[in-house]
């Protein structure tokens, strides 16, 4: 069976300034599977369609595209025989920071 060790996500629409956690969860989950499978592991590629900003949230985009990037944290992961055997105390994340929240109005 052949397994691209590469990945895209698409996202259709989504706003420039939000997170979205579903899909880098997603992509982790698919790399931790091929770990236990012994399959091979590349590149993760997030794209999206309509990228947008809303008028009243231009200031805060701007703010977080100023700021420097803190270097990458790691994640420490207890390797398990099935993706159903992990706990929560089987993750270990080290070196994370993070800034201060940028508040953002909802756009209606």
């Amino acid at each position: 069976m052949f397994v691209s060790h590469h990945t895209l996500k698409w996202t259709r629409t989504c706003r420039s300034h939000g997170r979205h956690p579903h899909a880098h969860t997603a992509h982790f989950l698919l790399n931790r599977h091929s770990g236990l499978r012994d399959w091979r592991t590349g590149s993760r590629v997030l794209a999206g369609g309509d990228r947008h900003v809303y008028d009243n949230h231009v200031d805060q985009f701007l703010e977080q595209l100023g700021r420097e990037p803190y270097p990458y944290p790691t994640i420490e992961i207890r390797k398990a025989d099935s993706l159903f055997d992990y706990q929560y105390e089987d993750f270990k994340v080290v070196g994370y920071q993070h800034r201060p929240i940028i508040k953002t109005p909802v756009a209606v």
